[in-house]
């Protein structure tokens, strides 16, 4: 009797976990909401289709020129940019040399200066805090 109640309540258990995974399966699936606003967002050339597609399906040509045109320029452009990185970055005007050197020199200067200034405010709250004791 014990092991008929719990063959039982196995096959029941069973059942659920297929009702379960039998509910779970019949959803209806779609699309990620970032995915879809990518989609929408995005250039397309959908020219070029079989004829099936074109009759049931409205075809979206609006980014033929950007896609067919502008993007082989820009990609060439990008790829003159990195070669020139790539081989040293090209020659560097004298104006722009000038100025980086101009620049770590006055940082430099400035720095020193700073703790120069720094340096000397702390010895003399030093020399006030003795005045103060009687030390001096």
């Amino acid at each position: 009797s014990s092991s008929s109640s719990s063959s039982n309540n196995n096959n029941n258990n069973n059942n659920n976990n297929n009702n379960n995974n039998n509910n779970n399966n019949n959803q209806n699936y779609e699309v990620n909401e970032l995915c879809q606003q990518s989609y929408e967002m995005a250039a397309k050339c959908e020219s070029g289709l079989s004829s099936y597609v074109s009759q049931y399906y409205y075809t979206d040509t609006s980014g033929c020129d950007y896609i067919n045109n502008i993007l082989p320029k820009l990609e060439s452009a990008t790829r003159k940019i990195s070669s020139a990185s790539v081989k040293g970055g090209g020659v560097s005007s004298p104006a722009a040399t000038v100025f980086a050197v101009v620049f770590a020199i006055t940082s430099l200067i400035l720095g020193a200066y700073a703790f120069f200034l720094y340096r000397k405010i702390h010895r003399a709250k030093v020399n006030l805090a003795q005045a103060e004791m009687g030390i001096a």
